[in-house]
């Protein structure tokens, strides 16, 4: 390996390293961190707090209740819950006993969470009543009103074929078709220990551990199915890239329904033995009350969820001296006063199909490696840049991204077997990208997210990035539309920030000393964040964007002084 090339680099050709440990299944995880970190504290929500020894403890409750109630190993049990302990203690609970957990996106609309707990063959469902307005339960009945005719362990309605058990936490849990929380595990007392031991012995990594769906940006989710090993493989591995301390106390507003929220917010976390701070849904001012009264050290947020809270009147008058890890693309540092860039955890490249990251770069890396591609490929990883033809492209040549990974899917659940692999077994990711020369992954975008214009190829995520980290910004999406000279025109949706009134001009000026002229915008376009169709994830609905661009420039939208349209 040359002198000169950074220490955490990949193996020697840069294309496939070596597999690395974390061979264990989840119930394996929990009861090692257990004997490593004991009485330290684990996880924190609003209301709860346990340590180490005590969150394998109370996983053991809820795996004993499980198994009174009929959950078998291979059995799916869906998850209908915010960031909270109960959540941690379900999933880790279900994972230990050989069942598959289902966490349902809580942000997604009643029609899409009644389809996915359907789809999945739940048998059993753990869920909230409600979350800050949101009406699971009643949200619930009205899908499917035979369930209040139903009997406790006799639930058998049309549209939840596979569902024979439902447990609500909170008002609700009382009526004869459904078992409260607490009730639920007191009958769990009746269920040996020993029970329990002999499943989580009986587990093993290369079994399912989880179904996690996707944002669904076009149609249905994908259901992707996980092995137990991806969860620990990639908790270890991103502990090490973000250099999580066991004196770290991490705050995440990435749901646990995501893989990157399951891994970087708690899984990274409980592998470093640090404490992760959980809040069942993002609220700026209680968020703020949350992050000084648990001296937060890290966060993990988007740019547009932190301007939120930098955006707080009071945020100067509080006590958040110790957090000083956080995104550098964020307001929060300047807000705060953090000078320098010593951690960020920018530099990596991952999707659903391989549980979160296959590049990275160390959160501590010097700034410029950080921030001039995703990373090396990460132990156990093989990427290819694969033309039009299917045929591997050479070292720095564009092309799709496909991956092989020992944290890969099993695959879709009611798919065929192959469907997602080629004929090698990677995953073709549909992501625009190339390896250099030191076997760096270098990403440049979505292959529906690249537009044609004038000849030349933009990745619209470019643009979309000069604009998000600017803090004149709240949110922007970046579009290309039907053009009879150019083949497209960009086209700029921007959401500017409620005290900071900008012109097209003003956005067009910093993206002009920020961007090559040919990838400036010709329209920018002001929307508000309600005129998005959004994901269940928080993501923009790309073909919605474009709907949404073209319907505002066919209608007339008003023009301002620099000639571009800017919606009224």
């Amino acid at each position: 390996m040359p002198a000169e090339e950074p220490s955490w680099r990949g193996s020697e050709d840069g294309r496939q390293t070596p597999a690395c440990g974390g061979e264990i299944s989840v119930g394996a995880f929990v009861q090692s961190v257990a004997e490593r970190f004991g009485e330290h504290e684990a996880v924190v929500d609003e209301h709860r707090r346990l340590s180490y020894l005590g969150l394998a403890q109370r996983v053991d409750t809820v795996a004993r209740a499980l198994v009174r109630a009929g959950v078998r190993s291979g059995s799916r049990v869906a998850l209908v819950m915010g960031n909270t302990v109960e959540f941690v203690e379900s999933l880790f609970a279900v994972c230990a006993i050989g069942a598959v957990a289902v966490p349902i996106n809580t942000f997604a609309l009643a029609d899409e969470r009644h389809w996915t707990i359907a789809h999945s063959d739940a048998g059993t469902l753990v869920t909230a009543s409600e979350i800050r307005g949101h009406r699971y339960l009643a949200d619930l009945l009205a899908h499917a009103p035979a369930l209040a005719r139903c009997g406790r362990g006799e639930l058998y309605v049309p549209e939840f074929p596979s569902l024979r058990g439902v447990v609500v936490l909170g008002e609700g849990g009382e009526a004869p078709w459904c078992s409260a929380w607490e009730d639920f595990l007191v009958e769990g007392g009746e269920v040996p220990i020993g029970v329990v031991d002999a499943l989580r012995d009986a587990v093993r990594p290369a079994d399912q551990g989880m179904i996690l769906y996707t944002s669904g940006s076009t149609d249905r989710p994908k259901a992707v199915v996980h092995r137990q090993r991806a969860f620990c493989i990639q908790s270890q591995r991103l502990a090490e890239l973000m250099r999580t301390r066991p004196t770290d106390r991490v705050w995440s507003s990435l749901p646990l329904f995501w893989t990157a929220g399951l891994v970087m917010g708690l899984g990274s976390t409980m592998a470093a033995g640090a404490t992760t701070v959980l809040q069942e849904s993002f609220d700026p001012p209680l968020t703020l009350d949350l992050l000084e009264r648990e001296r937060v050290t890290t966060i993990h947020a988007p740019p547009h969820i932190a301007a939120r809270l930098a955006d707080l009147p009071d945020i100067g008058q509080r006590d958040l001296s110790r957090l000083v890890r956080m995104s550098g693309r964020s307001p929060l540092p300047a807000v705060l006063g953090r000078t320098g860039n010593a951690w960020d955890p920018v530099g990596a490249y991952g999707l659903s199909e391989t549980f979160a990251v296959v590049t990275g770069v160390p959160a501590d890396a010097d700034p410029g490696d950080r921030g001039s591609s995703k990373g090396p490929l990460l132990p156990g990883v093989r990427i290819r840049i694969v033309g039009p033809d299917g045929d591997d492209l050479p070292t720095g040549e564009v092309g799709e991204i496909a991956v092989w990974a020992t944290t890969m899917m099993c695959g879709y659940h009611k798919a065929d077997p192959g469907e997602g692999f080629d004929d090698r077994g990677y995953v073709r990711t549909k992501d625009v990208g190339f390896l250099d020369e030191k076997g760096l992954l270098h990403w440049e975008g979505r292959q529906t997210g690249i537009i044609r214009t004038g000849g030349v190829n933009v990745s619209s995520y470019e643009v979309e990035i000069a604009l998000s980290t600017w803090k004149r910004v709240e949110l922007a999406h970046v579009v290309g539309v039907a053009h009879p000279t150019l083949g497209e025109e960009i086209v700029a949706l921007v959401v500017p920030r409620d005290e900071d009134p900008i012109t097209a001009e003003d956005v067009l000026a910093h993206l002009r000393s920020t961007l090559a002229a040919y990838k400036v915008p010709r329209r920018v376009l002001f929307v508000s964040v309600e005129d998005f169709s959004m994901t269940g994830t928080d993501k923009v609905r790309a073909e919605g964007a474009r709907q949404l661009a073209e319907r505002l420039l066919q209608t007339g939208a008003r023009p301002d002084a620099t000639g571009n349209a800017a919606a009224q």
